[in-house]
């Protein structure tokens, strides 16, 4: 009798045992909102999480760089607009000098000079360590207009981009698995090219005469320079539409998988509580069984 007792004792604490697990876990559950709080505990999801949680951490870096490009090409694009500005002022004075509203040349050179340096500045723009028209890893200013190489003069009817000390490479953000989207212009843009050329001729003049052939040949290469600058834009414009659609697909991919996330990990709350209930009067019979065998108050056990 005793042997028989005493199994049943064991039956009585191994089923008690089982149905407070069990408890535990649903009252973990009802408070949490979670299936499990490890991976063990999804019930063989444990891959399908971690592939879940790699998918959205990869989005969300792609994301980021995406953003980076999307202010690089606003900056880019904020830049080229202050270069319109000033090619415009540029080409006033010129076409004043021209027509013989300004027959001093003086302030024009002067001022050639001064829209040289200008350009070169704004097209050394840095955004935080990154040099917006440097090329892709530009960590250093874009334009030096003393490099050994650089001499627009040499022959002013000739391209001279040595001025360009920049990237080659265009800069470029990963959009799927093999796939970049190339964004941004460098310094080395023909359009640039022209406009600091024009500049050069200009301030290479005699200032007490109006060289009128150099002055019209500057002309006509800023308004090439102009019209460069406004495609640049334009490019830069159809490339911040793409960014913009990529980061939009990717964010709403993100809500995708935090909702593949949510399904797998969360519980019914509702349905977690009705679990709670019930172990709870599973365990006082199972409690109240065991006193009984083994003469012992419930309170023991609670």
């Amino acid at each position: 009798m005793r042997v028989s007792t005493a199994t049943i004792n064991q039956a009585l604490r191994n089923n008690a045992l089982e149905l407070q697990g069990e408890y535990n876990k649903a009252l973990l559950q009802q408070s949490s909102g979670l299936a499990s709080q490890s991976l063990s505990g999804l019930n063989g999801g444990a891959d399908a999480k971690v592939n879940l949680d790699n998918q959205y951490a990869r989005s969300k870096q792609l994301v980021t760089h995406a953003e980076q490009a999307q202010l690089d090409i606003e900056t880019a694009y904020a830049t080229l607009s202050s270069i319109t500005d000033l090619l415009s002022d540029a080409k006033t004075m010129v076409a004043s000098t021209l027509s013989g509203v300004s027959n001093d040349a003086s302030t024009l050179v002067a001022s050639a000079s001064s829209w040289m340096q200008d350009i070169a500045d704004l097209l050394n723009t840095d955004l935080g360590g990154r040099y917006v028209f440097a090329g892709s890893g530009g960590t250093t200013p874009a334009v030096d207009l003393d490099a050994a190489d650089y001499d627009p003069l040499a022959d002013a009817t000739q391209a001279d981009g040595d001025y360009y000390v920049g990237k080659d490479a265009s800069s470029a953000i990963l959009v799927n698995e093999g796939e970049t989207l190339e964004y941004g212009v460098t310094a080395a843009d023909p359009a640039f090219e022209k406009a600091l050329r024009a500049f050069a001729m200009l301030a290479d003049m005699d200032a007490d005469a109006a060289d009128e052939a150099t002055i019209q040949a500057a002309y006509a290469l800023l308004e090439e320079a102009e019209t460069g600058v406004a495609q640049l834009q334009e490019k830069l414009s159809t490339q911040a539409s793409r960014v913009e659609g990529f980061i939009a697909d990717e964010t709403s991919h993100q809500g995708m998988l935090e909702t593949a996330l949510e399904n797998l990990q969360s519980v019914d709350v509702a349905e977690a509580a009705a679990r709670v209930s019930e172990y709870e009067t599973l365990l006082q019979a199972s409690y109240s069984a065991l006193a009984s065998v083994t003469g012992l108050s419930l309170t023991d056990y609670l």
